[in-house]
């Protein structure tokens, strides 16, 4: 019976890595679906405190059903409960390209704040008859120079 769940697990890496992604870098999301995933759990007879059905021992709590750790599971936003208590919440390659379009944007806004930042700098040296020397500062012009 183990060695199913074991065979079971290894096909799913993606989502063990994913889980194990999101248990090391926490984001607020995640653990929230987590807590509600969890509060379900702690509700299932197939809830497995001790440890006895876990596929890789001393990860418990697991799930008694498949094996997985709930540390972990609970955590792969792509993952869903055996027994229908929770779903996935989007497979792991639609999240990889909605995380991709969040940093892009992200990326985007960045960039146009520092080039206005530059734009006011330049302005205010100018005001102030400060000459600029090239890019960057003073310190770091004097070490090009060398």
């Amino acid at each position: 019976m183990k060695i199913n769940k074991l065979l079971g697990a290894l096909g799913n890496l993606d989502k063990i890595a994913e889980g194990i992604k999101n248990k090391i870098f926490k984001r607020k999301e995640v653990e929230a679906i987590a807590e509600m995933r969890w509060a379900e759990c702690k509700l299932c007879p197939l809830l497995d405190k001790k440890g006895k059905s876990c596929v890789v021992p001393n990860t418990q709590p697991c799930c008694s059903d498949c094996g997985c750790s709930l540390t972990l599971k609970l955590r792969s936003l792509s993952s869903s409960c055996p027994k229908g208590r929770w779903g996935a919440v989007m497979p792991g390659k639609e999240e990889n390209v909605l995380v991709n379009q969040w940093l892009d944007q992200e990326k985007k806004i960045h960039n146009a704040y520092l080039k206005a930042r530059s734009e006011e700098l330049n302005k205010e040296w100018e005001e102030k008859g400060i000459k600029k020397k090239g890019r960057g500062c003073r310190s770091c012009n004097k070490r090009k120079k060398k």
